[in-house]
Formats: structure tokens, sequence, C-alpha cells
């Protein structure tokens, strides 16, 4: 890491030899690399499959990777972490100036997740996802809170109350058969 001085006094920040501001989206993940001195050195996209960012990340063990909290950070952190990236994973509620930006791209966004966390990554309000057991956990519980709100909420007559599945016999069916079967498993819900 390179120190910063700032305008002659001997304040001293860490900077990271390679800052990635990584914008994920569903199908692809935009890349904006930094190298020490701020230059913006490599533009790219990344698919956001585990195969294609786990090669991807090998050239970049070491380095600084910034994204935003979403629908794969946890995933994405989590394998970019285990790789020997630092990861950190940015706030999205609290970054106006991503969300709020009128000239908004994938890529100005990634540039721009990599300049904040190449500066100062407080400004990020980084969060930590939970390990992949207990987010599982938590999905396996919410789905289970739902199916019951939906049970409630329709009138069905729950036939079991396991912790794992739940039938559910609708008004108007012969008395022991469910006419849906709702299971759940790993956080996945489905309707059989």
């Amino acid at each position: 890491m390179k120190s910063i001085a700032k305008s002659g006094e001997k304040i001293t920040m860490p900077v990271p030899a390679c800052t990635v501001g990584l914008d994920v989206g569903d199908k692809l993940c935009r890349v904006c690399v930094l190298n020490a001195e701020g230059t913006a050195v490599r533009r790219e996209a990344v698919a956001t499959h585990a195969k294609a960012l786990a090669k991807w990340a090998v050239n970049y063990r070491g380095a600084r990777v910034v994204l935003e909290v979403g629908t794969h950070s946890p995933w994405i952190s989590r394998l970019l972490a285990g790789l020997g990236v630092e990861v950190i994973v940015a706030n999205a509620r609290k970054l106006k100036l991503i969300g709020e930006n009128e000239r908004k791209t994938d890529e100005r966004d990634a540039e721009l997740l990599a300049r904040l966390g190449r500066a100062d990554p407080k400004l990020l309000y980084p969060i930590h996802h939970r390990g992949a057991e207990a987010q599982a956990d938590l999905a396996r519980l919410r789905a289970r809170d739902a199916l019951v709100r939906v049970a409630r909420n329709k009138n069905y007559a729950c036939a079991s109350t396991d912790c794992y599945s739940l039938d559910f016999a609708a008004a108007g069916c012969s008395s022991g058969n469910a006419c849906a079967r709702m299971s759940v498993s790993a956080g996945v819900g489905s309707i059989n």
C-alpha cells in the first residue's frame, strides 16, 4: 500500500496498490481497476457466475474489491474473500452519489465504487453479510413465515405445521386430501 501526504502535512493513509470497483448485474459485472495513483488501468465485463468470477479474481489476489450490497453480493463477497481478495460491500442506501447520479451507467458506477474504496472505505458504510449457513437458515425461516401468512390470509386449513413443510387443504377439497402442498427447503419455496 502507498501513502498519501495532504498539503505538506504528514498525514498518511494507506492506499492499496490496486482497487477494483465491481458493479454487479444479474448477467454481467462491470469492472473498473484503479492503480495506486488512481488511474483507471482496466475496464472489463465478467459474467456473474462463480466460475467466471473465480477465474477473474486470480489476477487480483491482495487487491481491494468494492461492490454494492444486493442480490448477488453475499455469495460474491464470500467467493472473492476465499480467493484472497479484500472485499468491501458498500451500503447502497448510503451511496447517493451512485444512486442519484444523473449520468448513471454500470461502467461509471464501477469507477465510482473503486474511487470511493481507494479514498476511504468508511465512505461506503460497509456491511458484513452473514455466513452461508446462517443465511440459509434465515431464508428457511422467512419462507416458512411467508407460507404461514398465506395460509392465514387465504383461509386455508393447515394440515401440518412442521418446520420445513406445510400442507394446506383449501375449502371445497375432499377431506384428508390437500389441494396444494407447499414445501420449503434451503430457502427455496415451491408449490406442488
